[in-house]
């Protein structure tokens, strides 16, 4: 068989079945992420973060997320706090699979300290934009599971558990 021909019947047949398949995500739906992530713009350390979405059509969500990290050497202490909103397109969903992709805008206060005498502690502020790919995997019709990474993001790899309701 034609090598055109094997892809395009492969592409009809994966098309139409999630086609008829219930999705996870629609008009709608409120789902909640919970996890870790690691490396990212503050030190490349591990931060945690939650992220609300809720689905203005079939395929398009927006919402918010919440985000910290903190990291510690010799003689210094680095926290991180995001706070921003995302908004993420969902592409071929299934009733398990729920594939995204998206970006970020969010507001990051950086603040550090020393330890020693001749330090002053310092806060710094900044806009952050970032965009993200992922997909969530679903255990049960609302609790999965949930990889992630992002390009100039919090984090650049995210795991956790999602909840949808």
């Amino acid at each position: 068989m034609n090598k055109n021909l094997l892809l395009f019947v492969a592409t009809i047949f994966i098309l139409s079945s999630s086609a008829f398949a219930q999705n996870s995500f629609h008009e709608g739906t409120n789902a909640v992420n919970l996890g870790l992530g690691v490396g990212g713009t503050v030190w490349g350390g591990v931060s945690i973060g939650g992220s609300y979405e809720y689905g203005v059509t079939d395929n398009i969500g927006v919402g918010g997320n919440l985000a910290y990290s903190s990291f510690s050497d010799y003689d210094y202490h680095y926290s991180a706090v995001l706070i921003g909103a995302r908004g993420s397109y969902h592409f071929l969903t299934t009733d398990k699979m729920d594939p995204y992709a998206g970006a970020d805008l969010g507001y990051i206060v950086l603040s550090h300290s020393g330890f020693n005498d001749n330090y002053r502690p310092h806060s710094y502020s900044a806009i952050a934009f970032g965009i993200h790919g992922g997909i969530k995997y679903y255990l049960s019709p609302n609790v999965g599971v949930f990889g992630e990474i992002g390009i100039a993001s919090f984090s650049i790899l995210g795991v956790g558990v999602c909840f949808k309701f």
